[in-house]
């Protein structure tokens, strides 16, 4: 019995030991390893882009400069000299047709500018190479057209349209310009046509020989001379030592030959200047249409002055108002309306405030390049205690003169006004028995823009012994938009 309980306390102390000793063993046991995940590391920040305006440039003539707006020490070269170049201070120059891009950077930082280049036609001449005559019908002479844009590079590619305005004298064939002679004699316009910009000329038939190869030398040598004349203004408004070679600088020599001088001028082409030759008429733009519309609108300073029978003057001034429209046919016609209005204030205490409306229609004709003749009639309206009515009929002259060369001219005009005849509704008013119109001042167009600054003023003296005269001034600023076809 004591064995035996013996044995069991044995056998439960070995058990208690035995857990005691896999407490320990497990209490020693290392912990179980950690495992760490890499975090991926952050990709850097893109560059950001040049600050570089615009992004996109056209150019419609060789030779035409653009300046790109660049941060300070951004660099920009060219993918194709060829197109476009650029210099160290962003000044963009069309070089040739075609389209390339600009490539800036600054550091890490870069842009791309596109460039377009597509020369329009600006300007046309008709060059004969043949002359302008012929002896008889049957006989022929060939016509070409030198295109230029507006900066005066010769434009290649374009199609050219011919047509006679007098088929029954001469005929004209429509794409190669080769004229045949239909009538025996007679004359007719030929008009030659590239991208709707025209240019004309007049063929005779009939002339003796001597006349034919006077005016063949004169047209080859004219040729030649526009020809020269296109070569050397590309040549030198460039810096250019050669075709296709690259200015030092890059930049656009403004003071060198005029777009006008290489297709204008006297000696251009076979023939003088005529007065329906749009290419004398309006170098800047009329040769562009044969027709042309400029709307415009009217602002201006008027004074109104009357010098009564008992030596009184009475006075009145304010801004007037309006709007105009002219109308030029080939360069040689011409029409011109005209409205304004506004209330001129009493600058004297014996005179009283008018209320001024006025109209006008005058026809031009031009009889040389800088020389109109013109005539028309004006109605006008002056309203304040009672109402009269003018209604004046004239013609004169009007002179148009360069100044300096460009698109920039004087004009200076004078109009007798021998018909004058007042109408007033509060009984009989004597009219004038003289009146005269004169005018000057300076003018400005181009392409599309036409506006002027004009000083007029009109003088009317009544019969002797009334010793009444009167005095209208105004000046006014025109600006108008140039449309043709």
């Amino acid at each position: 019995m004591r064995l035996t309980v013996a044995v069991a306390c044995g056998l439960v102390a070995l058990s208690v030991a035995c857990a005691d000793k896999a407490k320990v063993q497990i209490a020693q046991a290392p912990p179980p390893e950690t495992v760490f995940v890499r975090q991926p590391e952050p990709a850097p920040p893109p560059p950001e882009p040049l600050a570089v305006t615009p992004h996109l440039v056209g150019f419609n003539a060789i030779g035409d400069t653009e300046r790109l707006s660049l941060p300070e020490g951004a660099t920009c070269v060219a993918a194709s000299e060829n197109i476009a170049v650029v210099d160290s201070t962003g000044l963009v120059r069309a070089t040739g047709n075609g389209a390339t891009h600009l490539r800036c950077w600054q550091g890490e930082h870069n842009a791309q500018v596109k460039i377009n280049v597509a020369q329009e036609v600006a300007r046309v001449q008709v060059v004969a190479d043949e002359g302008l005559a012929m002896r008889k019908s049957g006989d022929s002479l060939h016509l070409n057209l030198a295109r230029v844009d507006r900066l005066g590079t010769p434009v290649a590619g374009s199609k050219t349209m011919w047509s006679s305005l007098a088929p029954d004298v001469v005929r004209v064939d429509s794409t190669s310009g080769v004229v045949f002679g239909v009538a025996d004699s007679g004359t007719a316009r030929i008009v030659g046509t590239a991208a709707q910009v025209a240019d004309t000329v007049i063929v005779e038939v009939g002339v003796k020989q001597a006349a034919t190869q006077l005016l063949s030398s004169t047209s080859r040598t004219a040729s030649s001379r526009l020809r020269t004349l296109a070569r050397a203004n590309s040549t030198q408004r460039f810096g250019l030592r050669a075709p296709g070679a690259t200015s030092p600088t890059g930049i656009v020599n403004q003071s060198l030959t005029s777009p006008a001088q290489v297709v204008g001028g006297n000696g251009v082409g076979a023939r003088n200047p005529q007065p329906g030759d749009s290419l004398f008429k309006d170098p800047a733009f009329g040769l562009a249409a044969h027709r042309v519309v400029v709307p415009s609108l009217l602002a201006g300073f008027a004074e109104h002055r009357i010098i009564t029978t008992l030596g009184g003057l009475e006075k009145t001034s304010g801004a007037i108002y309006g709007g105009g429209l002219s109308l030029t046919s080939r360069g040689v016609l011409g029409l011109r309306f005209q409205f304004m209005s506004g209330t001129l204030s009493k600058d004297t205490s014996t005179a009283a405030d008018l209320k001024l409306t006025d109209g006008s229609v005058d026809a031009t004709v031009a009889i040389a390049p800088w020389l109109n003749i013109i005539g028309g009639v004006e109605a006008r309206r002056y309203e304040s205690t009672a109402i009269q009515r003018w209604v004046m009929v004239g013609a004169g002259a009007e002179t148009n003169f360069s100044l300096g060369g460009g698109s920039l001219r004087g004009i200076a005009r004078l109009k007798l006004l021998p018909l004058i005849s007042i109408a007033s509704d509060v009984g009989t008013v004597t009219s004038p028995s003289f009146g005269l119109s004169g005018g000057f001042g300076i003018g400005f167009e181009n392409r599309r823009i036409s506006s002027s600054l004009l000083y007029d003023i009109e003088r009317y003296s009544f019969p002797n012994g009334s010793g009444r005269k009167e005095q209208f001034g105004a000046l006014l600023f025109q600006l108008g938009y140039r449309l043709g076809w």
